[in-house]
């Protein structure tokens, strides 16, 4: 399922974030630039899993803006501290504060504020299955994109729309909205979320029982993932088709699904993921009655979850073992692993779940005929009121069996027949079967046969019904998994018989090859003896002949040495002086600006103009130091996004001047093996060469994927096209390109110069691309 949560904004490495923020505090006077290091202090301190301090640093700046009547960063400040609670699953709280910020935004009229508060207010209402509010947030999110002619958000809000729509079973509906945001993303390109609506389309008509038209759109969904290289959906959308397989009783499809939803996962280290493939897997072989492989996938999953802390699959994972204990007759460990997942998802809101552990709990002890306490479970689950008919369906089934056990006739029937409504509506036949059942018994009790004839009869409609669905089904895994075993065998006949084949051919030309040897042999054997009195005295004249040309090459050599040696000089003479220049005026101009009273304007330049002169004295040092091979380096693991959302920080100054934005589609978790210092200036160097070339209000992509153990990261900028002849010597030292002063005063030819240096000695590559008005810069480094 697909939700569209405005998360806090990226952090660059966050030990690093917040102490530089403490210092930034200190001594700082009571302005508004002290309420956003505040609230940039709150964001540090929740991406280092310090909720307590980042609670603390937020209500200082809450304090802080209130005091000064700030308004835009008190929205601000309670909009995080609902984001903080949204993540502690304390969902009053976290709503508390999301209205808070929605009713300053409103009177600020800050719309696209506005929209965030929005979608995060309708996903605590989807998670509280209050679908009413939760559409009616949505809908006020796709108002405000459509005022800003927002197309992402627009696109975004449709889908969200026909999520509710989804839950709601309002199938058409869902439809219609899932379709309209799925075309204006494939209208933008934007290629992922439309891999996320044709996801959750596939979700509708999955629901729908359409399972062709399901799996259509799954795989359309892993077209557009694998367009973007975004192999967590890619696994999403096969795990879904895993799924449906495993609904139609297809074990040998489902299974293959798994395995390779399973795969990506491991290749992607993605824990949360494997743990969640692990337990359809598990549910599989449970639905197959192989309940000792169920239990083996259903524990992988509990350790994977216990390890990552995600306690709601923790319970899941009890209430999954519970299920096959109770299948295996098992009561004692069904009822003890229900109680575990009770314990844990009763504190998560969790109501769905909860009222289906008390039914599996009431189910165990229907099973040991203790009738008092599966009325108690049974009780507490129809007290739930989840609005979910299946749910309720199955506990009055539970209720009306307890009652006939307890000899409670009238609330057995009227259990019964609120239960038989129920499954005549979603055509469950294991239900009809039952409570048909239920209702002949009780009426015979009750000595109205008429009526215990009439539901007899039903009872046996329902009972051949299912006995017939399930050899029909029995007898299609059958013949779905001889045709599997069948074909595998034929694999690997083939596979015999071409071994055999080419065995022989093997031998045959081993023969000849040992054939051409010998002769070969005797015939260099008479060569050699007319060769050898030829080869003395030719062998003579050609050491003569090899001496003078390796004297000539050499004299070739050491002028070509010379030459170059000379136009080096030369370069990097005009170059230090074209440096020295710039960094006059540089010096000249930060002089300058603090003459006069500093303004934000002076302080900005000054801090640009400072940046720039580090970054050319830096490169500088850098370039010689590998030139004169003093560098070593120092490899360890570091997170690749933490690296380059500091390196971004480092040229803010510059990127703020252009106001350009940074869109990272790096995970998270993903880590890289290499000289940490070395890399951060490759990443400081490439950014700036990318602000550098940027045209104005415009974004800066960086993305990457992982293949044979490789890192490849695309760095995208929008600006002036650079010809194919400056393609060739952008990395060249001391080169620069002088069509623009501003490419002039930023690069001086030394920047990618060491960036090339670095990547090489980390035996990788670098390469630049220039098209249609993008030039991107690629990455490949050993991961």
């Amino acid at each position: 399922m697909l939700l569209f949560l405005t998360l806090l904004n990226p952090a660059y490495s966050q030990n690093q974030a917040i102490d530089s923020l403490q210092q930034l505090l200190n001594n700082h006077p009571q302005d508004t630039e002290k309420i956003q290091i505040l609230l940039e202090l709150t964001t540090a301190y929740y991406k280092a899993n310090e909720p307590i301090k980042a609670i603390e640093s937020d209500s200082a700046a809450l304090l802080l803006s209130e005091k000064l009547n700030f308004s835009e960063g008190q929205g601000d400040a309670y909009h995080k501290l609902g984001i903080i609670k949204l993540r502690a699953a304390e969902y009053d709280e976290s709503l508390k504060y999301f209205e808070e910020a929605l009713t300053i935004r409103t009177q600020d009229q800050d719309l696209k504020r506005m929209s965030y508060t929005n979608i995060n207010m309708g996903v605590i209402y989807m998670t509280l299955n209050d679908y009413e509010s939760a559409d009616y947030h949505y809908n006020e999110a796709l108002k405000i994109g459509k005022k800003l002619n927002d197309t992402v958000s627009i696109g975004g809000a449709y889908i969200n729309l026909g999520i509710v729509s989804m839950e709601l079973a309002n199938y058409d509906t869902s439809i219609a909205r899932l379709n309209k945001g799925i075309e204006l993303y494939k209208i933008i390109g934007a290629k992922r979320g439309a891999g996320d609506g044709y996801n959750c389309l596939g979700g509708v008509y999955q629901d729908l029982g359409e399972y062709d038209t399901a799996i259509l759109n799954y795989q359309k969904a892993i077209g557009f993932y694998e367009q973007v290289k975004n192999v967590r959906g890619v696994s999403a959308a096969t795990l879904n088709i895993g799924n449906i397989h495993r609904r139609q009783g297809n074990f040998p499809k489902a299974l293959e699904a798994y395995q390779k939803a399973l795969e990506i996962k491991i290749e992607a280290l993605d824990k949360k993921g494997q743990a969640l493939v692990f337990s359809n897997i598990g549910l599989l072989y449970q639905g197959h009655g192989e309940y000792e492989k169920a239990l083996e996938y259903i524990n992988k999953s509990l350790e994977l979850n216990k390890e990552i802390q995600i306690s709601r699959r923790v319970g899941q994972a009890y209430t999954y073992l519970a299920e096959t204990y109770t299948e295996m007759g098992e009561f004692q460990k069904a009822y003890d692993n229900y109680i575990r997942g009770l314990e844990i998802l009763q504190n998560l809101t969790a109501v769905k779940t909860e009222a289906n552990i008390l039914n599996g709990l009431g189910k165990v002890k229907l099973a040991q005929k203790e009738y008092a306490e599966a009325l108690t479970f049974y009780q507490k689950a129809k007290e739930k009121d989840v609005g979910v008919l299946l749910i309720l369906g199955e506990t009055l089934e539970g209720l009306a069996l307890t009652h006939l056990g307890l000899k409670n006739y009238n609330s057995s029937e009227k259990a019964a027949l609120a239960g038989y409504k129920i499954s005549q509506e979603l055509e469950i036949l294991e239900l009809n079967q039952s409570l048909t059942s239920v209702l002949s018994q009780i009426y015979v009790i009750k000595g109205n046969y008429k009526k215990a004839y009439e539901f007899e009869k039903l009872h046996k409609i329902y009972s051949d019904s299912l006995f017939n669905s399930e050899n029909i089904k029995k007898l299609t895994q059958l013949e779905l998994e001889y045709a599997f075993n069948e074909e595998k065998k034929q694999l690997l006949a083939d596979q015999e018989k071409n071994d055999l084949i080419l065995q022989n051919e093997l031998n045959r030309r081993k023969l000849i090859q040992y054939s051409a040897i010998g002769g070969g042999i005797l015939f260099l054997l008479l060569f050699l003896n007319v060769y050898r009195s030829y080869r003395r005295k030719k062998k003579d004249n050609e050491i003569i002949q090899d001496q003078n040309r390796n004297i000539t090459m050499a004299a070739a050599k050491l002028k070509a040495s010379n030459e170059r040696l000379s136009e080096l000089n030369s370069l990097k003479e005009g170059v230090n002086h074209m440096i020295a220049n710039d960094m006059k005026q540089s010096v000249s101009s930060i002089l300058d600006s603090t003459k006069e009273e500093p303004t934000e304007l002076t302080l900005q330049n000054i801090n640009r103009t400072g940046t720039v002169m580090l970054n050319l004295v830096t490169n500088m040092l850098d370039v010689q130091a590998f030139e004169e091979q003093n560098v070593k380096l120092n490899k360890e693991k570091f997170l690749l996004m933490e690296l380059i959302e500091n390196a971004w920080f480092q040229s803010s100054s510059l990127s703020d001047l252009k106001s350009l934005k940074l869109n990272l589609e790096v995970p998270k978790d993903l880590e890289l093996h290499a000289d940490i210092q070395v890399m951060h200036r490759v990443f400081v160097n490439l950014l700036i060469n990318a602000v550098n070339h940027s045209f104005e209000n415009e974004t800066i992509s960086i993305s990457t994927s992982l293949a044979n153990n490789q890192l490849l990261c695309s760095i995208t900028s929008i600006g002036e096209e650079v010809s194919e002849d400056h393609i060739k010597k952008l990395f060249d030292n001391y080169w620069e390109s002088v069509e623009s002063e501003i490419e002039r005063a930023a690069a001086k030819g030394l920047g990618l110069a060491y960036c090339k240096m670095a990547v090489d000695a980390h035996s990788g590559k670098i390469k630049v691309i220039s098209q249609a008005g993008k030039i991107t810069v690629e990455l490949q480094l050993p991961h």
